[in-house]
């Protein structure tokens, strides 16, 4: 999964070292695809409302 959508991997990488510091938190591999699934979602609802598929 991390192969097929780097830049939601990123996203997520980015939202699961933010959480670590501000609330001291620690995120596992699990949610961090949790995580991933739900921004590929938003990004591909996205491209659908622009027109883009």
């Amino acid at each position: 999964m991390v192969k097929e959508q780097p830049l939601e991997y990123k996203c997520a990488e980015i939202i699961k070292t933010y959480v670590q510091n501000m609330l001291d938190i620690s995120i596992s591999n699990e949610e961090l695809i949790y995580l991933m699934i739900h921004i590929a979602r938003i990004v591909q609802e996205e491209q659908c409302d622009d027109g883009r598929s």
